[in-house]
């Protein structure tokens, strides 16, 4: 799949969700489903095609042993160095100088307080770390939100597959994720590639995701499917019948942008229902919900694989019956990123728990219609994380964002396995 067709997929299938969305963009689901369990088989069966299309080295280059007795640790740019399971671009690849040293080092690629993932000692409000955090290992995976060539991912990059390699890596994609999940992906791989197309110093575009499985795709034990470049991060764990994407990070670079004739406004659903939300809320409400927060702050981010600061702002106990329901479908913008059938059963707690579910809210109150706005937001239950982070480089607020989700008792799967 060429930029120009895969743009056009975009286009394409941006169109054919609309008539299928409801009034909060969710995809309405089929009239029967199959069970977790036939999921789960279609899934690994769209693993073992995806790898038998690949030679038997290249076959090696893309499967890694699952970390089973491993737990995520925060990786740091002091041992930056290439080839496979390390940091940085290849052995004989560019470095990118500007994120070791100077001014810059201290706001990371994002702009904001190490690269938008500050907070003081252990990841608590304010503060600082002496040196940023590059990301995530859990094992040989790496979870980051810093550029391919900054933070190497192991596995093989999309630019690396034949046509009908990517074919099948795209066909394991659309059967892990929900249509509206899949389309999340794509709207952010474009953005990628606009600003690919323009200038950079750092890679980007489509060429450069990378797809990586841990274990083998089997029936009973665990294994992992990690997905990723600068602005996403999907990391989908299965264990029998069940499958946990946890932790995940989304962002978008540029957020609105003209693909084929088409606005392509990546992650948008995100910031409208969170300022619909915020403007139902009282002045009493509104009051409680509002902290304060440094707006490209992520306090959750990779590289914080431990979370243990005190949740903030408003309590979904003092909210209405609709107002919870509206956070709970804000809350689907990113756990309905998995598929539907594997996401019910995370989605069902989240609800039964929305009124011990914190809504917190810092920057503007508003923003213009049809475009991001410029507040940080976050939501925060008992398993539930999620962070709304806007940068201030490359075009600013508006344009640039990064988010994360931690399943806070679940990330990994770490209950299952």
């Amino acid at each position: 799949m060429n930029r120009r067709s895969f743009l056009a997929s975009v286009a394409v299938a941006g169109g054919s969700l609309v008539l299928r969305r409801s009034v909060w963009g969710q995809e309405q689901p089929p009239a029967t489903q199959p069970s977790s369990l036939e999921k789960s088989e279609a899934i690994r069966m769209a693993a073992l095609k995806f790898l038998q299309t690949l030679s038997p080295d290249r076959r090696d280059g893309v499967t890694f042993a699952f970390p089973l007795h491993e737990t995520p640790t925060a990786i740091g740019f002091g041992g930056m160095g290439g080839g496979p399971g390390g940091l940085g671009g290849p052995p004989s690849g560019p470095s990118d100088r500007r994120f070791d040293h100077g001014p810059d080092y201290e706001h990371g690629p994002d702009g904001g307080p190490h690269g938008g993932m500050g907070g003081g000692p252990g990841g608590g409000p304010g503060g600082g770390q002496s040196r940023p955090a590059a990301g995530e290992k859990y094992g040989q995976a790496v979870w980051t939100n810093f550029p391919v060539n900054i933070v190497h991912r192991p596995g093989l990059r999309m630019g690396q597959l034949t046509a009908a390699e990517r074919d099948a890596a795209h066909g394991l994609l659309k059967v892990v994720l929900s249509p509206m999940g899949y389309q999340k992906v794509l709207d952010i791989m474009a953005a990628d590639q606009n600003v690919a197309d323009g200038s950079v110093d750092y890679d980007a575009g489509l060429d450069t995701y990378t797809l990586a499985l841990f274990g083998q795709p089997n029936a009973t034990a665990p294994w992992m499917f990690e997905f990723g470049g600068h602005h996403l991060g999907l990391n989908v764990t299965f264990v029998g019948d069940k499958a946990v994407c946890a932790p995940l990070h989304t962002g978008i670079l540029p957020a609105k942008f003209n693909s084929n004739g088409k606005i392509i406004r990546g992650l948008g659903r995100e910031n409208d229902k969170a300022f619909d939300l915020l403007a139902t809320l009282s002045p009493q409400q509104l009051k409680s919900a509002l902290i304060d927060h440094d707006l490209s702050d992520l306090l959750c981010g990779p590289g914080r694989p431990t979370v243990n600061f005190p949740q903030q702002g408003m309590r979904g106990a003092d909210m209405t019956d609709s107002q919870r329901e509206m956070m709970f479908e804000l809350s689907r913008e990113w756990v309905g990123i998995l598929n539907d059938i594997h996401s019910a059963p995370r989605l069902e707690a989240i609800r039964k728990s929305l009124s011990e579910t914190y809504f917190a809210w810092s920057g503007p109150l508003k923003h213009k219609a049809g475009e991001n706005g410029e507040s940080y937001f976050r939501i925060h239950g008992p398993s539930l994380l999620v962070e709304h982070a806007p940068q201030s480089n490359q075009g600013g607020y508006k344009l640039h964002v990064h988010t994360v989700m931690r399943d806070l008792n679940n990330d990994y799967a770490k209950q299952l396995v």
